[in-house]
């Protein structure tokens, strides 16, 4: 057996070990641990039989280790989309999850007798010396119609919460920055509801 047989077998070993411990201790999920046996089973194969290369050469028409790195590419183009996926799921629960905090907490601080006819929503990052100045300007009745502001403070750190509240505004706080489409999303929910 070649020295690089031996550091595929020991490297294979090693991956399937790590992704073990990770599964063991909860850190990954059984997808994951699929993955990882699959890529330490590939690797494994490769190094005890390097002629099993070209089960995959063959047909393709290439030249073994070609026809490998052709499908561990492939391979790798899977595990990245994987991931990506991964990723943007979890960023969606996440911002869903800040938006049903954020609403939530302005519901248990908020109780609104009168429900307004005319809904201003208006999303601040960091606006603490200019909220000051616009609320007071906005009318609380337009055309005998009641109206209501709610000002959506998005993860902004200056203090912009506080001189809304001052004002007697309410105010929905999302605790880290979401960005402006996501704060008047919720200030619309806020308002529908």
């Amino acid at each position: 057996m070649r020295t690089l047989q031996v550091v595929g077998i020991v490297i294979a070993l090693l991956i399937w070990a790590y992704g073990f411990w990770k599964y063991k201790g909860g850190r990954y999920s059984r997808t994951n641990f699929l993955i990882v046996c699959g890529l330490a089973g590939g690797l494994l194969t490769l190094a005890v039989f390097p002629s099993a290369g070209d089960l995959v050469a063959g047909p393709l028409r290439m030249e073994r280790w070609n026809a490998v790195l052709f499908v561990t590419n492939l391979v790798l183009f899977a595990l990245f989309f994987y991931v990506l996926n991964q990723t943007n799921s979890n960023a969606r629960t996440i911002s869903r999850l800040v938006g049903a905090l954020a609403r939530r907490r302005f519901w248990e601080e908020n109780q609104l007798t009168a429900r307004p006819e005319i809904a201003v929503v208006i999303p601040a990052y960091n606006e603490a010396e200019n909220i000051g100045q616009v609320l007071p300007r906005i009318p609380k009745e337009v055309f005998g119609r009641r109206v209501q502001t709610f000002v959506v403070v998005d993860g902004g750190q200056d203090g912009t919460e506080q001189v809304v509240r001052r004002h007697g505004v309410p105010v929905i706080v999302h605790p880290i920055n979401r960005g402006g489409g996501a704060a008047l999303r919720a200030g619309y929910e806020v308002a529908l509801e």
